[in-house]
């Protein structure tokens, strides 16, 4: 029995050794693993990007250009230095008015500003009157019109400003005969004093408003500044103060030099304000 017990087992070993391998081979702790290859990246859905505007360039001015812009040439604190008996007030009223006539009549440059300023403040007793004073005494009369009055008639017209007007103003400038009126209608307004029937109509005119049946319109401060800065224009004003030809402006403005060194006093200081050497 035991003898056949020993043949048994001896069969099953044989056997055993002959089997095949199994298909999986435990691994060694010796045995290296490849390397892991890194997940692939999960992208996520592209959004639409907004188009971007660009951003605005600045116009780039020459460094030899003459046009400045106004706002940086004139401000009212300079004004009241130029012009010492106006009114903070009245130099915060009046300067948008101003600004805008030069913006509108190309006095864009710091010489024609200083020119432009000098020439209207004396017209306008420094931004004081924009309707001409005609209450004369006799003997401003004859100092003013000394061709027009004699030592009689100057009395007898005396401190009449309406009487005076539609007399010195008679047959002149557009204006009829004394008894039309028109010399004391079409008197002087304005920050340059537009003086005269056929001056209101083509002030009128170019500025967009009727003058002839409404003159008093040029005593409104941005009527009064606009009515001077036309003058200016339409007389070429500009190329006078581009060339420092102060007597030559006040010829064309005021038909002679009367007043030249108070015109020249407001010149000097507004030079010096705007800093022109």
């Amino acid at each position: 029995m035991n003898v056949f017990k020993e043949i048994i087992k001896l069969i099953v070993e044989f056997f055993s050794q002959k089997s095949p391998s199994p298909t999986h081979t435990p691994m060694s702790q010796n045995s290296v693993l490849p390397p892991s290859l890194p997940p692939a990246p999960i992208t996520p859905p592209s959004l639409p990007v907004e188009p971007t505007a660009p951003e605005p360039v600045s116009p780039k001015i020459p460094e030899n250009s003459s046009v400045v812009e106004i706002v940086e040439i004139i401000t009212a604190e300079q004004l009241k230095r130029i012009i010492n008996t106006l009114s903070d007030a009245r130099c915060k009223e009046y300067l948008p008015h101003l600004l805008q006539t030069m913006r509108e009549f190309q006095i864009n440059t710091p010489i024609r500003v200083a020119a432009f300023i000098a020439q209207t403040a004396h017209e306008s007793a420094g931004y004081s009157a924009f309707l001409e004073n005609l209450n004369y005494s006799a003997q401003a009369l004859l100092n003013t019109w000394p061709n027009r009055f004699t030592p009689e008639s100057a009395v007898a017209y005396a401190r009449q400003p309406a009487k005076i007007a539609n007399h010195v103003y008679i047959n002149r400038l557009g204006n009829g005969d004394e008894a039309s009126g028109d010399g004391w209608r079409y008197r002087g307004r304005g920050v340059i004093q537009t003086t005269g029937r056929v001056n209101y109509q083509a002030c009128g005119t170019g500025l967009g408003i009727d003058l002839i049946t409404s003159p008093e319109l040029l005593e409104q401060p941005l009527n009064a500044f606009r009515s001077a800065g036309w003058y200016w224009k339409s007389r070429n004003c500009n190329s006078f103060a581009d060339s420092d030809n102060f007597a030559g402006l006040t010829k064309v403005i005021n038909g002679g030099l009367n007043g030249l060194d108070d015109r020249k006093a407001y010149y000097a200081r507004a030079k010096s304000v705007l800093g022109i050497v």
